[in-house]
């Protein structure tokens, strides 16, 4: 067998290669696992910085949040505009805008702002680390009236851009969140009620009916009564007769006009025993009942100087018999004791044009002619009977449709129009009565019927123990009967950014803050029977209007004989009387709302008729109602990486557009 010399030698030879292809493979490996990795970091940073640029967003909203809360009504926009342009904070940091073409721009917060505590809710509690900018723009169109501003609204658009681990370290990344608020002054959306009560609400009757929507803040309570309750939509707005933004609040997705019904903040107690529409139950459930529904602010009438304005603005006035009586404002001239007195009567009814205000009280009944309001600095004592002399031709649409109550409201666009809206109480009948005071003082210190300004972070009595009721757990209201009046104050940093109103300094309470529910900065403890007096002596030198000759005592023109309330009622504090109507049905035609209410009745029944006007905000047929800020609602968002546009208001509220 012969020998090969070069067998061995090339076996050796081939080694060396195959350790090179191999550790190529491995620093190959390597260098894929180290990028991957460097990527999976990368992504990871970007998911925190856009939770950073959130909190931005978040941030912003919670201040625009405060200066509605501190804005005044006759300038409402001033605060967030003087904000806006403002260059500089106190610690000398410029403030840039954003490039964009709109008519205001500003940067809100000093560039590199640390996010801590905005972030604490993400990765089961761990704080992330990163900066944010966030600058914003202000644009105020009309959309009725384009190239004009509105003097209602101002979209605001925030952008904010997250860093981490901050801006201008090595690899940082970022991510870029735009977002474009709602930010409305325009009437209450407690309007949308026949009855609503800020406080604890209660239909206690078998002959109770309500045609249209029910709403407590608090809780709502049939007890064992069977009262009947035939709600009807709701929407976001109105063009003259023709409603938009129809609210699908029953989730089935149908314009059908069969949504509305009950609503409570709270639970609904007894809502078996509720008859009408509001009985209707799918599946077990009572579709047109909404308990646990959150909360809708109450406006506040502390200053009128809004409605005094638009009063005069408008040539709003009073006659009777064709003499005007009051111009816009009763209570501003020389000569003029702010109380006032309209009777009317078919022959010489009151005439009412536009928005009047009465900086005293006002007593009033009769007959009413008109589309217009009052505005009351005081009590509104509504002493017997307020009859429209032109009303609605039917006090209600045929049908729940859409169709039905657009055709009601072209029908009944100039039909009388009356609402009666008081700072103070509103007051039903003869309150010198002793069998009145006796009875709607009973339910005044119900306990269920808690007035004190002690209520608590949410405002509403008897919510101590929070939604699971259970004393010493998370959610419970610690500040409610405490017996501190729990109010904010004017701070530094207000100062400085111009939110303090004039008149006003650091250490003032901030009205309509905390625990002070009906805005006036001041502490109200429980409501007394000697709140419904009247302010002053029965006599012409006193009280301005068409007060009868020889008229000494409230009982001789009151009555508790009542049996037609055609007006939409409003009160930051009680509703109260004793309504004796035997052999009759008690009818308002128009609203209830208040913050406390204890009525109490003896008829054969007890109607609240909604007015289909007051839909969609009222404005259109001689309703000036008061005004609040909507809650600041979310219009579109875009994001840096992915584009995303959306209406949250159709995502939130399960709204219907034409």
């Amino acid at each position: 067998m012969s020998k090969r010399p070069n067998e061995n030698g090339s076996a050796l030879a081939i080694l060396p290669v195959s350790l090179i292809v191999a550790v190529g493979l491995v620093i190959a490996t390597l260098a894929m696992s180290t990028s991957n990795v460097t990527d999976t970091y990368r992504e990871t940073r970007k998911m925190q910085a856009y939770y950073v640029a959130k909190a931005g967003i978040e941030r912003q909203v919670f201040d625009l949040k405060l200066m509605t809360q501190t804005a005044v009504l006759i300038d409402p926009f001033k605060a967030l505009e003087d904000f806006h342009n403002k260059k500089t904070y106190d610690d000398g940091v410029q403030l840039k805008p954003f490039p964009s073409p709109p008519l205001q721009e500003a940067l809100l917060s000093p560039e590199g702002q640390p996010v801590l505590a905005a972030t604490q809710l993400l990765n089961n509690g761990v704080s992330l680390p990163g900066t944010f900018d966030v600058s914003m723009r202000i644009e105020g169109f009309d959309p009725l009236n384009p190239g004009t501003m509105s003097n209602s609204r101002r979209f605001v658009t925030i952008r904010s851009t997250g860093w981490v681990p901050n801006k201008g370290a090595a690899n940082a990344v970022n991510h870029t969140i735009e977002t474009t608020v709602l930010v409305e002054l325009t009437s209450s959306e407690v309007f949308d009620y026949a009855y609503f009560v800020n406080n604890w609400g209660w239909f206690y009757g078998n002959t109770i009916t309500s045609n249209g929507n029910v709403r407590s803040n608090g809780q709502f309570d049939a007890g064992s009564y069977t009262p009947t309750v035939n709600g009807s939509p709701r929407y976001l707005g109105a063009n003259g007769s023709d409603l938009y933004g129809y609210m699908d609040d029953n989730g089935d997705g149908l314009r059908d006009g069969n949504d509305g019904g009950v609503y409570a903040g709270w639970d609904i107690v007894g809502s078996q025993n509720i008859k009408g529409m509001a009985s209707t139950q799918v599946g077990g459930q009572y579709v047109n009942q909404r308990d646990y529904d959150g909360k809708i602010e109450m406006p506040n009438l502390t200053d009128l100087s809004l409605y005094e304005q638009h009063g005069i603005s408008t040539n709003a006035s009073v006659k009777i018999g064709g003499t005007q009586i009051v111009d816009a404002v009763f209570g501003d001239d020389p000569g003029e004791s702010g109380n006032l007195v309209l009777f009317g009567t078919p022959s010489n009814p009151v005439e009412i044009n536009g928005t009047i205000v009465v900086r005293g009280s006002l007593i009033i009944k009769g007959t009413v002619t008109g589309q217009g309001v009052i505005y009351a600095g005081g009590n509104v004592y509504v002493a017997d009977d307020v009859t429209y002399s032109n009303p609605p031709v039917t006090i209600r649409p045929a049908g729940q449709t859409e169709a039905d109550f657009e055709t009601w409201l072209q029908n009944n666009d100039s039909a009388d129009a009356l609402g009666l809206f008081a700072r103070e109480h509103v007051v039903l009948g003869d309150y010198t009565n002793s069998q009145w005071r006796s009875y709607v003082n009973g339910w005044m210190n119900s306990s269920m019927n808690k007035s004190e300004e002690d209520a608590g972070e949410d405002g509403i009595p008897n919510t101590a123990a929070g939604l699971d009721g259970l004393v010493g757990t998370s959610d419970d209201d610690v500040l409610e009967g405490d017996g501190i009046f729990s109010i904010d104050t004017y701070d530094a940093l207000q100062q400085s950014l111009g939110q303090i109103p004039p008149g006003k300094t650091i250490g003032d309470p901030i009205p309509g803050t905390g625990e002070d529910i009906d805005g006036d900065g001041t502490y109200d403890g429980h409501f007394h029977l000697s709140e419904f007096d009247l302010p002053a002596s029965l006599t012409s030198g006193q009280w301005g209007g068409n007060l009868p000759s020889g008229t000494t005592a409230f009982n001789q023109i009151a009555t508790r004989n009542i049996a037609n309330f055609d007006a939409a009622m409003y009160t930051n504090h009680a509703l109260a009387g004793l309504i004796l109507a035997w052999g009759n049905t008690v009818r308002f035609n128009g609203c209830v709302v208040s913050r406390n209410e204890s009525i109490v009745y003896g008829a054969d029944g007890l109607e609240v008729n909604h007015d289909a006007r007051l839909l969609g905000g009222g404005d259109n047929f001689g309703y000036y109602l008061p005004r609040t800020f909507k809650d600041i609602r979310f219009m579109k968002t875009w994001d840096s990486v992915a584009t995303i546009h959306w209406d949250e208001i159709a995502a939130q509220q399960g709204v219907i557009y034409p």
